[in-house]
This record gives C-alpha cells, sequence and structure tokens, in this order.
C-alpha cells in the first residue's frame, strides 16, 4: 500500500508551497506514518533514492538512530540506490495515479482525495489538517535543529549505500559501500549529548507559513478563471487585496 500525502501549497513548511522535500518535511510525513501505521514489528528496511542534492539524508540518519534509541525498532536497514537509478516499486502506483488523475477533473484538495484513493488499490491518501490537535494527526517538526543537539553528522556519506541501525549501541551507526564489503560501526552521538532529554522530547512544531498576499492575489487573478465556477470559492477566496 502506498500512502500519498496530500498538502496545499498554504499548509507547507515554507512560503507558497515551498520547503516541501527538505528534512523536516519528509522526516515528519515518515515519523506519521510510522506512528499511525504500525503493527508492533521490531524490524524494518527502508529503501530510498540518492537524492543528495535536497540535503536531508544527514538528518534521516539521525532520525533513524533516535528510534533505535527509543526502543520503537530493534533494527531499522536503511539502503540508498545509486545515483541516477530511482525506480521503486511505489512508482507503479504513483504511475497509476497519474493515469487516473489526467482523465478527472481535480478543483480542489478534497476532489484530489477522492482520485488518489479510487487510482488504484495499493494508493491511499493522507492529508495535512492544521486545525487538528489529535496527537495522531500529521505535524511538521523541525527535526534538523533537534538532532543537531545530540548527533554529529557522518563524514562521506554519499560514499555509503547501506546502514544498519540496532537498538542495543545508541548512536551507533553501522554503514558500508555495497553489500560485499564488511560495515565500518560508526559512533554519531555526541559525547556530550543529554540522553535523557534526547528519549523523552519531541522537536519544536513547525507552524505552516501560508502564503503570501502576492501569490493570493496571483491565484485569485490568474488561476481562479480557470477553475470550475462551483469550486472557486474553496480553491481560492478573494485576496484582500487586488
Amino acid at each position: 500500500m502506498k500512502t500519498n500525502y496530500l498538502i496545499d501549497e498554504q499548509q507547507t513548511i515554507g512560503e507558497n508551497g515551498s520547503r516541501t522535500h527538505g528534512p523536516n518535511a519528509v522526516l515528519s510525513m515518515l515519523h506519521h506514518y510510522l506512528h499511525g501505521n504500525t503493527y508492533g514489528e521490531k524490524a524494518c528496511h527502508f529503501h530510498a533514492d540518492n537524492s543528495v542534492g535536497q540535503n536531508k539524508n544527514k538528518t534521516t540518519l539521525h532520525y533513524l538512530l533516535w528510534r533505535c534509541a527509543k526502543g520503537l525498532h530493534k533494527t531499522i536497514n536503511l539502503h540508498f540506490m545509486i545515483a541516477g537509478h530511482t525506480k521503486c516499486l511505489c512508482d507503479a502506483c504513483f504511475g497509476m495515479l497519474k493515469t487516473f488523475f489526467r482523465k478527472s477533473d481535480v478543483n480542489t484538495v478534497s476532489q484530489l482525495v477522492k482520485i488518489v484513493d479510487n487510482s488504484a488499490k495499493c494508493n491511499r491518501s493522507e492529508v495535512y489538517n492544521e486545525n487538528d490537535d489529535d496527537e495522531n494527526s500529521l505535524k511538521w517538526y523541525r527535526w534538523d535543529n533537534f538532532f543537531t543537539k545530540y548527533f554529529k553528522p557522518l563524514r562521506g556519506i554519499g560514499k555509503f549505500h547501506h546502514f544498519r541501525f540496532t537498538s542495543d549501541e545508541v548512536g551507533v551507526v553501522f554503514a558500508r559501500e555495497t553489500l560485499e564489503q564488511p560495515e565500518k560501526r560508526l559512533v554519531l552521538l555526541k559525547e556530550n549529548a543529554n540522553l535523557p532529554e534526547l528519549l523523552t522530547t519531541l522537536p519544536e512544531v513547525i507552524q505552516p507559513a501560508g502564503l503570501t498576499e502576492e501569490r493570493r492575489r496571483y491565484l485569485y487573478n490568474e488561476v481562479r478563471p480557470f477553475v470550475q465556477f462551483n469550486f472557486r470559492d474553496e480553491f481560492c477566496p478573494r485576496a484582500s487585496e487586488e
């Protein structure tokens, strides 16, 4: 089952739909998924592309170290693809979603939810609701700053493609460049790290940055006329200034 997170551009960490691929956004969605879809498993494998340019691999390692340190998983294996090879199994589900999307009228996020859920049995949607205070709802967390207090960056991270984390060795990652090579034991936990604090606190919650007034006027004047009439107010209310 592929979970598709649907985020309106006014709900993102950065203004006008920006900063959706950074570590705080990606790891917040991953954290939400793992929190709400657990079956009590203690071991898991993650496969990811190697998008170094998005600058989230360092924080991803820290997040997985944190999960094992808290005992949320006993072991975690992370596998990065060779750069340039980014085809995963979930791409097939996304392909079916794109096919269904192109044949549908979509004016609002609520309509997009139906498109995703009906596109294929392997697709499901998850939306961001900034008014939902439930502990299980999706929230944006400032993971990068939080982990900086406790973990060191892994130098030369780009050359490694396989990582192993275990709750038996808190703050330690076992890394190797290829599956045929032996693991290297690397300690990322800082010597002065406050371990009790690390295990009992969460990062600061980030509030969505919303839309600038300029962006609101653009959507209202340039995009709204192309939206089906019955959905114009839901898609783009009148800007405060025109």
